[in-house]
């Protein structure tokens, strides 16, 4: 259970749940505390048997992330991020 949330706990422990996101996005710290963990390159990091849950959560994230904090897969190699269709927060 850990891995499927594992990718959202550095930008947690970072910036604690309260944190005013639109401004997070701003500093450095963001780059390293969200983009590269929701990155595929991180299930490296990853043991073995676990990476199937933390794979599902960066794909589970894709389409319920929009516009800013769009999912970037492919980050650090490719830049690009993916414009998901439906956004969790503003239901």
């Amino acid at each position: 259970m850990f891995w499927s949330v594992a990718a959202d706990i550095p930008m947690l422990l970072a910036f604690g749940p309260w944190a005013d996101w639109d401004e997070v996005k701003f500093y450095k710290l963001y780059y390293y505390c969200y983009v590269l963990p929701h990155s595929l390159w991180m299930l490296f990091l990853v043991p073995a048997r676990w990476r199937l849950l933390y794979a599902l959560h960066i794909i589970m994230d894709v389409p319920s992330h929009t516009g800013e904090w769009s999912v970037k897969p492919l980050t650090p190699v490719l830049d690009w991020p993916v414009p998901g269709f439906y956004d969790a927060w503003r239901v």
